[in-house]
């Protein structure tokens, strides 16, 4: 490093280029109008950024028993360590998923369709 250059890259007392590029939420957040975005590197780490967020220890989920395989082992063996539990409803059976909530279930909906064969 020369000495016109700071840690970062670029002259002395100046970011590096990079550090002016919009990242990839900001990018989201303007192609959508929206206010700020997050990025995941998979829908599995989105479901649980989303339910870390939005419930804690002692609240109950009530899914379907035909989600993504990575989502049914994160709500049936990740969450349980954090003191959330879900109960698994085949997912025809609308008496069943009335039946399994309780007064712990969160008031979350989320529509999850499989996006690959």
């Amino acid at each position: 490093m020369n000495e016109e250059q700071n840690g970062a890259g670029g002259p002395e007392g100046e970011a590096a280029p990079e550090a002016a590029a919009p990242t990839a939420e900001e990018r989201l957040a303007a192609l959508e109008n929206g206010v700020g975005a997050v990025c995941t590197a998979s829908g599995t780490a989105a479901m649980h950024l989303a339910i870390a967020t939005l419930l804690g220890a002692g609240d109950h989920i009530v899914a379907s028993a035909s989600l993504y395989g990575g989502t049914i082992n994160l709500l049936t063996q990740t969450l349980p360590r954090f003191g959330i539990e879900t109960t698994l409803v085949k997912p025809r059976d609308h008496a069943g998923f009335s039946a399994a909530v309780t007064r712990q279930t969160a008031r979350y909906r989320r529509d999850h369709r499989q996006s690959r064969p």
